[in-house]
């Protein structure tokens, strides 16, 4: 067992005879009083079990009459009584700590629980969000893509529309030629028979 340097100048290290003697009560005596009090233990070199008996304890015990030879002395008996008692309540207030220790405990995993939580649903979010802009970006790109085409488109049409125009006005132009053409014909046609009629009112 590790001692504390700051406890050896309260206590002294007595084996069971020698705590009887002091006592003035017998070794069985002495081996129960140590038990009842949970005073420390330790077995030195020789093999010797010792315990760490108060100083105060100590000298209650030089000072008083010896009792009887296993029997402790009845001042003794009100000693260990208070002894006891003073156990008890330590004891009970350990407990209590205890208590609360493990309520506290309870408690900060139960936080700890749901913080991982929020731990976990934080991750989630930013998963679907990162899905999300990856969707937008491509969605994008593709009317980015669908804009160029349309542009592409509209400027083939207006070149359509140009050349249908041009090719229009070049029908237009060949209809109006061609009508020319064949006005000058029937013109010709027209001379011819006046021509060929006048011939033959005259007997030529």
């Amino acid at each position: 067992m590790t001692d504390h340097p700051g406890d050896q100048a309260d206590i002294r290290w007595l084996s069971y005879s020698e705590i009887a003697a002091i006592r003035g009560i017998s070794r069985t005596s002495a081996e129960r009083m140590v038990r009842r009090a949970r005073w420390r233990r330790q077995v030195d070199n020789q093999g010797v079990t010792k315990a760490a008996v108060p100083l105060a304890y100590i000298e209650l015990g030089r000072t008083s009459p010896p009792g009887g030879q296993g029997e402790d002395p009845p001042d003794f008996k009100a000693f260990d009584a208070a002894l006891a008692a003073v156990h008890e309540a330590k004891d009970g207030e350990i407990a209590a700590w205890r208590q609360r220790a493990e309520a506290a405990e309870a408690r900060a995993d139960r936080t700890g629980a749901q913080v991982t939580e929020a731990g976990e649903r934080a991750d989630r979010a930013l998963a679907l969000l990162a899905d999300a802009e990856t969707v937008l970006k491509a969605e994008r790109s593709r009317a980015d893509g669908l804009r160029d085409k349309l542009i592409g488109a509209q400027a083939e049409l207006s070149l359509a529309q140009t050349a249908a125009d041009r090719a229009r006005g070049e029908a237009q132009a060949a209809q109006e030629a061609a009508e020319a053409l064949r006005r000058a014909k029937e013109a010709r046609k027209a001379r011819g028979r006046w021509a060929r009629l006048r011939a033959a009112w005259r007997g030529e």
